[in-house]
């Protein structure tokens, strides 16, 4: 009967259990952290990429204000070598042995040049062949520089490109710029290694490009850095002051300490908050697991009691949630202790007494009163269970 009645509860068993909702928890707090985390991680993301265009904005700027500088001052050095008193009287002299002097004296004023020439008004004209080779290119910013009356400079060279600044030699013993003779030119070649070499002094970072454009083409003129850099999404484009040329320059985020350096971290306080979870969610499960098992014991041996119709003063509980569920079943046991021993009672009264002895002994007939007590404090506990056994188990 017992048996049937096992099988017909495990039927019947639930599939919730307390590792189930242990690990439940543990998944659904990791779930809720590592959404935490990952709002955290774009949030940071975001803020770090706003501040890197900011960053990578100023640093243009920063750069193209300094390539601006360096070419005012390339401009002022070629103009005050221009300008020298003995070079128009060497002009005017048409004295080459001094302008060959002059020449040496002066190159040293432009740091970096690699030539010095000086031309004359009459004679400009484009000369791949010769020992010191004059391009078309250079020959045109000779040109516009005696047209405009300015100094001009200008990046242009093949395969390998280069910086020219052109100056017109004027008769400065004329007072009026109408009737001042235009008497030849000052070319000053420079390596962009130069420029560079600027650019790293004055701290400028990452990879730079610069550009112009001619003829609905963008034609990069020069490029300073690391062309790895160049793949990276952080770059701006600035316009170099008074010139034709755009700068554009990348960054590279991740030298900047400013940059990814709280990423880790993130994740770091993730694993620690997943880590710490789990611990804290087994031993509350294993803290739970050993009262709810001690609860189940405690109605295990109420059940015996009730079978020996024999009641202990006291069963203590481990879960609060559990003290009024044993508490009905003490009371309910106590019943049932108490309808047993009168139905016992009762079979006993109607069982008709034949044979029995005239007069028994006092001792003996308590002894016998104790006896048939026990007894049927267990036949009424036997006989209430197998009641409750035999009928059918309901959820």
């Amino acid at each position: 009967m017992i048996d049937d009645y096992h099988r017909s509860f495990k039927h019947k068993t639930g599939k919730l259990s307390l590792a189930m909702v242990s690990l439940s928890l543990i998944i659904l707090s990791g779930v809720c952290l590592g959404s935490l985390a990952w709002y955290n991680f774009n949030r940071e993301n975001t803020q770090l990429a706003q501040h890197a265009k900011r960053h990578v904005l100023s640093a243009s700027q920063h750069s193209a204000a300094v390539i601006h500088q360096y070419f005012n001052d390339l401009k002022q050095l070629v103009s005050l070598i221009a300008n020298d008193s003995g070079l128009s009287v060497a002009y005017l002299a048409q004295d080459n042995d001094a302008l060959k002097s002059l020449q040496t004296q002066l190159k040293p004023l432009v740091p970096g040049a690699s030539q010095l020439r000086f031309l004359n008004a009459d004679k400009i004209s484009a000369d791949a062949n010769a020992s010191v080779p004059l391009t078309e290119a250079c020959v045109y910013l000779v040109q516009q520089a005696q047209l405009k009356k300015q100094t001009l400079l200008d990046i242009h060279g093949a395969p390998v490109a280069h910086i020219d600044v052109a100056a017109p030699v004027i008769d400065s013993s004329l007072k009026t710029s109408q009737s001042q003779q235009m008497l030849g030119a000052v070319l000053v070649r420079l390596e962009l290694s130069q420029l560079n070499k600027r650019l790293q002094m004055l701290g400028v970072k990452g990879y730079l490009e610069i550009h112009i454009q001619a003829f609905g083409k963008v034609n990069t003129v020069a490029r300073f850095g690391n062309p790895a850099l160049k793949r990276g999404r952080f770059f701006a484009t600035q316009a170099i002051a008074n010139t034709p040329w755009q700068l554009t320059q990348w960054i590279d985020v991740a030298s900047y300490p400013s940059f990814g350096q709280h990423s880790w971290s993130i994740w770091l306080a993730f694993a620690l908050g997943v880590a710490v979870l789990i611990g804290a969610i087994g031993l509350f499960y294993r803290m739970l697991h050993r009262r709810v098992q001690q609860d189940q014991l405690m109605a295990i041996n109420l059940l015996g009691d009730i079978q020996r119709g024999e009641l202990s003063d006291h069963y203590p509980v481990a879960l609060r949630d559990s003290q009024q569920n044993i508490a009905q079943m003490v009371h309910i046991a106590q019943s049932l202790i108490r309808m047993g021993r009168s139905r016992y009672a009762a079979k006993s009264d109607a069982t008709p007494q034949i044979g029995l002895a005239p007069v028994i002994e006092s001792a003996e007939a308590s002894q016998t009163t104790s006896t048939s007590q026990t007894q049927a404090d267990e036949l009424g506990g036997d006989e209430l269970l197998d009641g409750v056994i035999d009928r059918p188990f309901t959820s």
